[in-house]
């Protein structure tokens, strides 16, 4: 609300009429879509083989100095709806690190058993920060950790080299015959 009051030298005064105005912050925080990833989409669970590397871009609007947290979060994707969403990693980034609009970010995230996860990267999990838009400021991926038993080493199909030349010959000595 805003009314003002005014006061000339001579004493007199008029107050004026209340004015409602609604001021929408400018600032938006978000996750660039195009960039925001995971490098593998199916891993073999586990310390050594489960390692997935997680990629987000965060843009703002427009310059912003301040701290923001982030965090990366992960939950089984066939979880109930009481199933909370556990933290991997939060992190406070460093005032006047988004001066330049971006900052990308990485995090390490092991895929500890068989299954598909959901991960969610998240920008100002609190809601501290006004922002113009907050829908935006999740992000979601799946991975999965592949059964064991179900991942084989194929050897490839490499026919041997006199198997090639004797179906050369073969195919020669057809050809061959049909001609005459």
């Amino acid at each position: 609300m805003l009314r003002a009051t005014v006061i000339d030298v001579a004493g007199n005064s008029i107050q004026t009429d209340p004015v409602f105005y609604q001021v929408l912050p400018s600032i938006d925080f978000q996750w660039n879509l195009t960039t925001t990833n995971v490098d593998r989409l199916i891993v073999k669970p586990g310390d050594s083989t489960g390692n997935v590397t997680v990629t987000g871009l965060l843009e703002v609007n427009e310059n912003y100095g301040g701290t923001i947290n982030v965090r990366l979060e992960a939950a089984p994707a066939d979880r109930s709806a009481d199933v909370a969403w556990t933290i991997i990693d939060s992190r406070t980034l460093d005032a006047g690190s988004l001066t330049d609009k971006s900052e990308l970010l990485t995090w390490e995230y092991i895929v500890p058993s068989e299954g598909q996860y959901d991960l969610k990267l998240v920008v100002d999990p609190t809601g501290v920060i006004d922002e113009y838009d907050e829908g935006n400021n999740e992000n979601y991926m799946v991975v999965t950790g592949a059964s064991v038993s179900s991942i084989i080493n194929a050897p490839s199909f490499l026919p041997p080299l006199g198997a090639i030349i004797v179906c050369g010959l073969v195919i020669s000595l057809i050809q061959r015959n049909t001609r005459d």
